[in-house]
């Protein structure tokens, strides 16, 4: 049910409440159905902040991984400058450029 059609079935239910001669279980019955249809549209919005959330968060965490992976990378090419190889500064600054850029 989209949310407009929840928030109509809601006036609907609440203009029947004004109708008249209702006794208590009647009207239990009626907020019982007004309290479902907000928490059915509450689910509904949260659903949709989790989808959200939970492939933003799956982004940032490969993002991280690429760099937990590169700084690695770079303090073993500078463990070998130490040593006397062969590594150059642009090497470095090139790991580090594919880690922020997204490539592998």
């Amino acid at each position: 049910m989209s949310a407009e059609s929840a928030e109509y079935v809601v006036s609907v239910v609440r203009s029947w409440q004004n109708w008249g001669n209702w006794n208590e279980a009647q009207r239990a019955i009626l907020e019982d159905i007004i309290y479902h249809l907000e928490q059915a549209e509450r689910v509904r919005e949260l659903e949709e902040d989790y989808e959200y959330l939970s492939h933003y968060y799956g982004l940032e965490t490969e993002q991280n991984k690429r760099y937990r992976e590169a700084l690695e990378l770079i303090k073993l090419k500078t463990l070998d400058i130490k040593g006397d190889k062969d590594t150059r500064p642009f090497q470095i600054y090139g790991i580090a450029s594919e880690a922020l850029e997204g490539t592998e």
